[in-house]
Parts: C-alpha cells; structure tokens; sequence
C-alpha cells in the first residue's frame, strides 16, 4: 500500500482540530459575554441538535464513502456525484424530523422556537455535503481538502454568531450557524469538484453506478448506527437537562462540555486518518496484514500518550480559564468539568476503537458495542439528571462514556485479536515519535 505518510495527515489534521476546537471555544465565550448563560445554552443545543441530525440523516454514507473509495471499491469521481445528490435530499428530511421533535418535545430545545429550530436545522444539507466531500479527500489521501472544512465552519461560525449575537441576539446567532454551514459546503464543493477528476484520472479501479452506492450505503448504515448511538450518549444529556433544569444550569454545563472537548481533538485526529488506512490495507490482503497491525497498534499508543498528558493540563486550564473567560457566572462549570474530564478522556479512546473496527470492515461490531452501552447510557440520563441537574449529567455522562470504552474493547478484540489495555501502555517509541513531530513537522 502506497501512499502519504499517516504523519502528514496527522499533523494537518492536529492544526486543524485545534483551530477548529479554539474557534468554537471563543464562539461560546463570545455567545456567554453577550448573552449569559442562558444564550450559550440554547447556541449549544442548536448546534447539538444540528450535529445529531446530521449523524442521522446522513446515512452514515461518509463511512461508506471513505471505505469504498479508498479500498478501490468506487469511483472518486461517480461517489462524488451520487453522493452529493443524496447529500441535499437527506438533509431537508433531517430538517423535517428537527422541526417534528420540536412540535412534541418543545420544553428540551433550550427555548428556541419553531422558527429557530428550523434555521437551525437549516444547516442540515450544507453539514452532510461538506462531510461527504472531506471523506472523499482522506480517502485519496488529500488531507488538506480533508482537514479544511470543519475548521472553516468553526472559524465563520465565530464571526458570524458572534456578529449575529451582538445584531440580534439568539435569534443571530441561529443564522450566523446557518450562513457558516452554506458556506463552508460551497467551499468544498467547488474544491471538490476541481480536484477528484484529476485524482480519478490516475486512480486505477472502482465502479460508478448503484451496485456501489449501495455497497457504500449498506456500510454507511451500519457504521453510522454505531456513530448515532454514541452521538446519542454524547449529547442527549444536553437536551434531558434542557427539559428540567434553568437556563442558567444549562449554560453553565454547555461551558464544561465545550471545555473539555478539547480531550478528543487527538483521538478524532488519529481515527479519522487510521480509518482509510486500516481499510486500505485491510483490502491488500496479506502484504497488508503486517503493516496494518503496526497502523493500528501505533495508533493507540500514540492517544493514550496524548490522552495522559493533556488531563492534567486541561484540568488547571480550566479551573483558570472558565471563571476568567466566560465570566463568574460560570464558576460552577469548573466542578462539572472537572467529573467529566476522566469520560471524555475514555470516550476519545472508545472512538479510535471503533474507527479501527470499522476500517477492519467489521461495523456490526461497532453497532453491538453502542447498542450494548446506549440503554444504560438513557437509563442514567432520566434518574440522575431530574434528581441531581447539571452535576446528575456530568456523573451520567461518565458513567456511559467509561462503559462504552469497555464494551467496546471487547468487541475491538474480537475484530484484531488483541486485548486493548496493553496496546494503551506507550512506550519509548511513542515518546520519540512524539518529540520528533514536534522538532520536525513536515507533511511529505
């Protein structure tokens, strides 16, 4: 298997998380300055709602896309066009099912009505053609074109929402969203469009037509299940303490979520480069079997390196930043950051897991394990959150993330035939090559 080193990617994508992951993190400061708690609550549940959506309505078809393409499977340019034409349908059906929970659920969307919930639904299409197009990018190894659009959204989203808060309050920074997703898709659209006929010409194999559509589909489906039901325990708590709790303990949590966040910028950055990959060698058969079980076990040190070392870190980064920041009245996200610290952590690890099983071709796995995991997950959301409000979800959430880590190594061994926790120790290797990326960070 040829092709640019996992480094190159790796490192594009690391800048890119963290200007992603530092624009949204200004996006709720600037939201929490000008509206309080209460704005930066609802901010985060139209942007959760908008980022659950699209998991759902997408199919999971990025999966398929990036697994097809990258295995010889499809054709660049013929995933492009069909994806992209099912990219707008989906979305206003995602959009159709946002505005029919808002009609039998409206006390769990943080006070933003109909209206709102619409625009910010809106967003739908634009999210599920830009993720279509960056899957297509890694899966030919162009990382720049993978890396740029959720940066770009991050950024504009700043701009946008923050201008749109300062103009018109919520009700701006629910359009501010919407304008940084319709532009960030036409971005990687046009992008997209220049570059895959060039790739595809000196790309040899893959089919157009439906037999791959629905190969790539039928993929999508079962690994976007998995991803659905950990988006699920990921951000449902947002919506359960919408429906019993203050704006105000709303707010505050929506400033720990954001904070520690920061704990899956490196576990999303490895899986989503060791994703193709692994599928690639996978389909190499056994001249890849070797290196693939290099891929994967590097890949897991090297988070659980990364993982160790930014807990501490983030932990008194947040006990200084929330209340200098966002202000006093976010002094109580300190605490609950800090009970969430130690999930996150295990759910960036969950998701490099996952990843792996799914570039291995085995997405039923990933299924089972969040199938598994979900309903536990659901249970501790409805009895802790009423009970104990913001800190009952911060306890939840943990409590669901280090259960789904679990449950999800046991399927990871049945994939690989290796036991995870020896693979989380790093060794000197992992050191050095973590030194030696940061003295030498070249990208080819």
């Amino acid at each position: 298997m040829n092709g640019r080193p996992l480094r190159s990617g790796a490192i594009l994508l690391s800048v890119a998380q963290v200007v992603t992951a530092a624009s949204g993190f200004l996006t709720t400061i600037l939201v929490a300055r000008i509206e309080g708690p209460e704005g930066v609550g609802a901010y985060t549940v139209a942007l959760s709602l908008l980022l659950l959506l699209g998991a759902l309505a997408s199919l999971g078809l990025e999966n398929g896309i990036a697994w097809s393409v990258a295995s010889g499977r499809w054709d660049p340019g013929a995933a492009l066009r069909e994806s992209q034409l099912l990219a707008f349908g989906l979305g206003l059906l995602g959009v159709a099912i946002a505005l029919l929970a808002r009609l039998i659920v409206p006390d769990a969307f943080g006070g933003l009505s109909v209206g709102l919930t619409a625009l910010a639904a809106g967003g739908l299409p634009f999210l599920i053609s830009w993720q279509y197009t960056r899957w297509l990018a890694v899966a030919l190894d162009r990382y720049e074109a993978f890396v740029l659009p959720p940066a770009l959204v991050s950024v504009l989203a700043l701009v946008l929402c923050g201008a749109g808060a300062a103009l018109a309050g919520v009700d701006g920074v629910v359009i501010g969203l919407l304008a940084a997703y319709a532009l960030t898709a036409a971005v990687a659209l046009v992008d997209a469009v220049r570059a895959v006929p060039r790739v595809g010409a000196a790309t040899s194999g893959g089919e157009g037509g439906r037999t791959p559509l629905r190969e790539a589909i039928a993929f999508g489906i079962r690994a976007n299940a998995a991803n659905v039901l950990q988006l699920i325990s990921l951000r449902i708590d947002l919506f359960v303490l919408s429906a019993v709790a203050t704006g105000a303990e709303l707010g505050e949590y929506s400033a720990a979520v954001s904070v520690t966040s920061v704990m899956l910028l490196a576990p999303q950055t490895l899986a989503y480069i060791v994703f193709p990959r692994v599928a690639a060698l996978s389909a190499a058969g056994e001249e890849g079997e070797a290196q693939r079980s290099i891929v994967e076990a590097k890949a897991l040190r090297h988070v659980s390196l990364l993982t160790l070392v930014s807990i501490p870190i983030v932990a008194v980064a947040m006990a200084i930043a929330v209340p200098l920041l966002y202000g006093r009245d976010f002094e109580g996200a300190i605490v609950l950051g800090l009970v969430l610290l130690p999930g996150v952590a295990l759910f960036g690890l969950a998701t490099v897991l996952a990843f792996t099983i799914n570039g291995r071709g085995f997405p039923g796995y990933s299924l089972r394990a969040a199938l598994i995991s979900t309903p536990p997950a659901l249970v501790l959301y409805g009895v802790l959150i009423p009970l104990f409000g913001d800190v009952g979800a911060a306890i939840a959430s943990t409590a669901s993330y280090a259960l789904l880590f679990a449950v999800t190594a046991v399927y990871y061994r049945r994939a690989t035939g290796d036991r995870v926790l020896p693979l989380l120790v790093p060794t000197r290797h992992e050191v050095a090559d973590l030194r030696a990326l940061v003295r030498a960070p070249r990208l080819d």
